[in-house]
């Protein structure tokens, strides 16, 4: 029963850390994207 609560804890600990990552990749992501936009938006009316 220990054993199996402590593999429990552990998934769920790693699925949270997974989101996070994933998230953070998201938000990099779209802010990558703005900054793109708006660099091409810069040069066109440049």
């Amino acid at each position: 029963m220990d054993c199996n609560s402590l593999i429990t804890e552990e998934e769920t600990a790693i699925s949270k850390q997974g989101r996070d990552v994933t998230i953070t990749r998201l938000t990099f992501g779209i802010k990558v994207m703005i900054e793109v936009v708006a660099l091409l938006l810069g040069k066109q009316s440049m």
